[in-house]
């Protein structure tokens, strides 16, 4: 009997007999037939030719069977693996290196996120390699790291011949040795040939009518396998693709007269790489998300952002309804928030929704009010929650305020988180000297009225300028005409003029008389350009005085 047992298991390893006739082999009759059927397999007799097994087929078999057992082993193995070594926490790996190196966290982390195979670099390799790979280049030491986030393998390269590639590359483009170093940091593949990549670079030169340095820089923004895509093109291929690339956008030819594809291609040079079908279906979903907006437009935000059109279709939609979910406002609005910030469209859901609720965690505001102030200046979204509570801490130290009060002049003014500190303080500085007044009274000033940090300061400039020669106005009088009308200066130049050379000519009064009449009651340039200009004397004298409420009734009673 046990020798009928090995036999049975040994066809049914051999495929000749089914395995579930093995659950009846205890029965007599069965067991008889399997054996007589077994012994007319070894004859050769129990099949039809067209059915019989060759050795062939039977080697086949457990050749497959083998590479089955032996593809399941792998992947139990592979999952033992997994499950033995940690995932990496890419938070906390830019966490480390960011305090390793003495890096700006907020750099560090963007880094790891688009590069994260950097994270698997030893902290303690990176810390002894990339000081003397950034000295060796004389390149700053973030662009050393991002150097080795692109090709990790750098670290382990002789970093002589590193520098020797480059000169011979700068010799070859006729270059400054420094500024090839620096485009060899952002794309470590330039040095693997630095002759062919110089013949190259005058190829693709001569092709777009750049010089050999432009051409050197596009490469050097190119990925890996783009640098590969578009050095194996010919120069007629170039010129023949930016063409191309206009057409597969699908918009009318007098939208897109004025798009500069040389522009383009300067901003992104991943645009020459990009498949011409999947242009096409990147701009059909960019249509949906700017809610067909006009084409001048349109071409006009693509000049702006033009890595948009190399983003799948389907992650533009998908991060599309992320930001209507996340920001809960309607198409149009959308739209429009797109059009001033097209970035926040390469922006994940999931990252967005972490980045809402980082800043109001950081910034201690309700997450609606997070959400409000980002609707109206979207590029908050692209900025790192700790950036931003970095520039409100600077703001209640320049304007020597209490947390609560500089958060209220955030919420008023939302840009002014995305000024830098040094920029504010230089504009602060300015308004204390042409205003004469003392540093309490403007910070009081500014936190009714944030938005006067938000100019530029030619703009500043311009606008104090034009204040006090259209109102005569000398130094101590402009601080406290400000204090009147903090918003006189919000104006701009341009419209404070039409609106003081408007009344002159309505009143048909001496500048200087209007001046007077300006310094005595600022609120009539405001007042006026909302409700229109009054129609008698009596009206004015009612509106010289400080009573808002009766200024309104005279001139709504006289329009």
């Amino acid at each position: 009997m046990a020798f009928q047992a090995c036999l049975l298991h040994a066809h049914v390893l051999a495929g000749t007999i089914h395995p579930t006739l093995l659950a009846h082999r205890s029965q007599g009759p069965c067991t008889a037939a399997l054996l007589s059927h077994s012994a007319a397999v070894v004859a050769g007799q129990a099949w039809p030719d067209s059915r019989r097994f060759s050795h062939r087929s039977l080697a086949s078999s457990t050749a497959i069977r083998a590479r089955r057992r032996n593809s399941r082993q792998e992947r139990d193995s592979e999952a033992e693996q997994s499950i033995d070594e940690p995932q990496i926490d890419l938070g906390r790996r830019a966490e480390a290196i960011s305090s390793q190196l003495q890096l700006r966290p907020e750099h560090v982390r963007s880094l790891v996120r688009r590069n994260p195979a950097i994270a698997a670099v030893p902290l303690e390799k990176l810390r002894k390699g990339l000081p003397g790979l950034a000295h060796v280049l004389g390149v700053p030491l973030s662009q050393a790291l991002f150097m080795v986030a692109r090709q990790p393998g750098v670290l382990d390269a002789d970093v002589q011949q590193l520098q020797r590639s480059c000169e011979q590359l700068a010799a070859a483009v006729q270059l400054p040795a420094e500024q090839v170093m620096f485009l060899a940091a952002r794309q470590p593949a330039l040095l693997a040939s630095p002759a062919r990549m110089a013949a190259e670079a005058q190829k693709l030169g001569a092709a777009l009518g750049c010089s050999a340095c432009g051409a050197l820089q596009l490469l050097s923004r190119l990925g890996s396998e783009q640098l590969h895509s578009v050095l194996s093109m010919s120069s007629s291929t170039v010129l023949q693709r930016l063409p191309e690339v206009v057409e597969a956008l699908g918009l009318p030819s007098d939208s897109t007269r004025k798009l500069d594809m040389l522009h383009l291609v300067a901003k992104h040079p991943g645009l020459l790489a990009a498949s011409l079908g999947d242009i096409g279906r990147s701009t059909d979903a960019l249509l949906v998300a700017f809610q067909q907006s006009p084409p001048l437009t349109f071409a006009a935000v693509l000049g702006r952002c033009p890595s948009l059109l190399t983003l799948p279709a389907e992650q533009i939609l998908a991060n599309y309804q992320g930001l209507l979910l996340q920001l809960g406002v309607s198409r149009g609005a959308l739209a429009r928030m797109l059009a001033k910030h097209p970035q926040l469209l390469r922006a994940a859901p999931e990252s967005t929704a972490v980045k809402l609720r980082a800043m109001a965690f950081k910034l201690y505001l309700p997450q609606g009010q997070v959400v409000s102030m980002c609707v109206r200046q979207p590029a908050l979204l692209s900025k790192d929650s700790g950036s931003l509570a970095a520039a409100l801490a600077s703001l209640q130290a320049l304007l020597r305020c209490n947390y609560q009060a500089a958060v209220a002049a955030a919420v008023r003014a939302p840009n002014l988180l995305l000024w830098r500190p040094a920029s504010l303080q230089r504009k602060h500085a300015m308004l204390l000297q042409a205003t004469q007044l003392p540093a309490v009274r403007l910070n009081a000033l500014l936190l009714q009225q944030p938005g006067l940090l938000t100019l530029s300061l030619g703009q500043l400039a311009s606008c104090i300028s034009c204040a006090q020669q259209l109102l005569q106005l000398s130094t101590a009088e402009l601080g406290e005409l400000l204090l009147k009308d903090p918003k006189l200066l919000i104006r701009g130049s341009r419209v404070l003029q039409e609106q003081v050379q408007e009344l002159q000519e309505y009143l048909a009064l001496p500048a200087s008389t209007i001046a007077d009449l300006l310094r005595r009651s600022p609120g009539i340039l405001a007042a006026g350009s909302r409700c229109g200009w009054p129609t008698s004397p009596r009206c004015w004298r009612c509106c010289s005085s400080r009573r808002s409420r009766c200024r309104q009734q005279c001139w709504q009673s006289h329009n």
